[in-house]
């Protein structure tokens, strides 16, 4: 049930490192272990996205997340860009 086909790179690291890098306690081996992770949850995410957009229809979808998710062009739309080019608007505060 994982999603599969995304890859990710090392530019998508260091993004994930400089917002999680500030955050107490965490070593190298556990950013890699965090990044790993998110990154199953984001291409989860992204991999839903376009189920729904093969469902068709005049419907939009409205994805609230953190930012960390959408952050830098990395995260879920990183991912959805791998597979369809959608129109996606990111709104950060």
């Amino acid at each position: 049930m994982l999603p599969r086909g995304f890859t990710t790179n090392q530019v998508a690291y260091q993004n994930f490192v400089s917002l999680m890098g500030e955050h107490p306690g965490l070593t190298g081996e556990h950013l890699r272990s965090f990044f790993a992770a998110q990154n199953v949850w984001e291409q989860t995410m992204a991999d839903r996205i376009l189920r729904f957009e093969q469902l068709g229809g005049e419907a939009k979808l409205l994805v609230l997340t953190g930012r960390g998710h959408v952050a830098g062009g990395f995260g879920i739309p990183y991912y959805v860009r791998q597979k369809r080019a959608l129109q996606q608007l990111i709104l950060l505060p």
